[in-house]
């Protein structure tokens, strides 16, 4: 993970010639909950079940194990600020302390996780995971706590990946992703259960409309599938259904940034752009369609039957649009996005126990980080052709990822099935933030004298 990440920051510096709330339950005996049917248990001692809607709630506290203290040495991607420790062993304030990646930044400090809810403190509860748990939010520790609900599994607020745990309430208008429409999430308001459009940030090179990432609808088909055979041998239902799901949103993305290079390719020929940056578009266009291909076998093959993309909505996603407006979107698509997508593929091929799989994410590894270079390069010719105007749209860029990634979120080990959680994949884009993009836009702006002020740091 180091190696791959540094490397490609170095490839992108030298194409670029820039280095020689709390919510009650309602317990009214009237009230109306999603039901549960067919609870089956998670995993482990982790106190929770998945009903067949999707539901996953807590019906016990959890017993969560440890494999601490590890012997190896924790290997920090970022070598400013100086790492606080080595060794779990070093990390004594308090108990299941361990040494690694902290709030994204890739660099060594302490934490401190959790085996059981009582070391937690008020208003959260212990989530199991590698290589021990953590505490969580929580307005119910199980089931009991909430009369004739449950204490499910809830985001506490639109973009929170990490999530909680929270009584179902009759105000509810959904309890899961599933419930709410296409390219929706489902988040606790003050009101209940609430449907809101997902314009989070996502992996991959999102074709996005109007700020938010546009995808078609999946739908029965055979024609998208490549020749591809995953081993399907000591999977459960739960993971295939998990896997179906995970290859299904990623060709969704896949397929989507194939329209995304479409338009740039448009955008790049209205800029009066060179010949070199057109010809790698096109390229680039194939390759998503090998990966929307890809992803659409795995998915048609865990889920036992034969998926694909129906038509995109392209209402209003071809409007004219200035330099600034072009340099924002490539920026955050490509430079951005791809960036992201080839260190999350790169990880999850590292991780994979499933060589068809694996081999499918070192290619889009590989591909999405020439796809990134290719924004890369684009931003550069800009900044050229265009000065100011290109620079202050990258600024503007800038401020928005400094938010981001002050997200104070832990990257765990991802799942043996191959499957990432969202905390996980946005911790992963988040390093890819910190450790590539951010440096990079930092040299590049420097090399064009064009530095804003509140240009975040990759070490801040």
């Amino acid at each position: 993970m180091r190696s791959s990440l540094g490397t490609f920051r170095v490839s992108i510096l030298l194409a670029l010639g820039l280095v020689g709330p709390a919510c009650g339950a309602d317990t009214s005996e009237d009230a109306k909950f999603r039901p549960c049917t067919g609870s089956t248990p998670v995993s482990g001692d982790s106190g929770l079940e998945q009903c067949a809607e999707g539901i996953v709630h807590r019906v016990a506290p959890a017993s969560c194990s440890s494999t601490l203290p590890r012997p190896e040495a924790c290997q920090p991607t970022i070598t400013e600020p100086a790492a606080q420790c080595t060794l779990d062993s070093e990390c004594t304030d308090s108990p299941h302390g361990h040494c690694g990646v902290y709030d994204q930044i890739v660099d060594c400090r302490c934490q401190y996780g959790c085996v059981s809810d009582s070391d937690c403190g008020a208003g959260q509860v212990c989530s199991c995971g590698a290589p021990v748990g953590r505490c969580i939010q929580a307005t119910c520790a199980t089931n009991a706590d909430c009369g004739p609900g449950l204490c499910v599994a809830t985001r506490f607020e639109k973009c929170d990946w990490g999530g909680g745990f929270a009584c179902q309430r009759a105000s509810d208008q959904c309890t899961v992703d599933a419930d709410c429409g296409s390219g929706e999430l489902c988040a606790l308001t003050d009101a209940g259960r609430r449907c809101f459009q997902n314009d989070c940030p996502v992996p991959g090179r999102p074709f996005l409309v109007a700020e938010a990432a546009r995808v078609a609808p999946v739908v029965e088909r055979m024609d998208w599938r490549a020749p591809l055979e995953p081993s399907l041998c000591d999977l459960s239902p739960q993971q295939r259904a998990a896997l179906a799901d995970y290859w299904q949103r990623a060709g969704q993305m896949e397929h989507a940034s194939i329209a995304a290079f479409a338009r740039f390719a448009l955008q790049l020929s209205g800029l009066g752009a060179p010949p070199e940056l057109l010809l790698e578009t096109s390229a680039a266009m194939a390759d998503e369609t090998r990966h929307a291909q890809a992803c659409f076998a795995l998915a048609s093959a865990y889920a036992g039957r034969g998926v694909g993309p129906g038509p995109l909505e392209l209402t209003d996603a071809l409007v004219t649009a200035d330099v600034s407006d072009v340099v924002r979107l490539t920026f955050r698509e490509g430079c951005v996005g791809e960036t992201a997508a080839a260190h999350e593929a790169r990880r999850m091929a590292e991780l994979s126990p499933d060589p068809v799989v694996r081999r499918v994410l070192e290619t889009i590894a590989a591909d999405e980080e020439r796809h990134a270079l290719t924004a890369w390069k684009f931003v550069a010719w800009a900044l050229t052709r265009f000065g100011g105007a290109a620079a202050d749209a990258i600024a503007v860029e800038l401020d928005a990822l400094g938010a981001e990634a002050s997200r104070a979120l832990e990257l765990r080990e991802l799942a043996a099935s191959g499957v990432p959680s969202e905390a996980e994949r946005l911790a992963l884009r988040s390093e890819a933030v910190r450790s590539v993009v951010l440096p990079c836009a930092r040299a590049l702006l420097a090399r064009h004298g064009a530095v804003p002020v509140e240009v975040p740091s990759a070490a801040a």
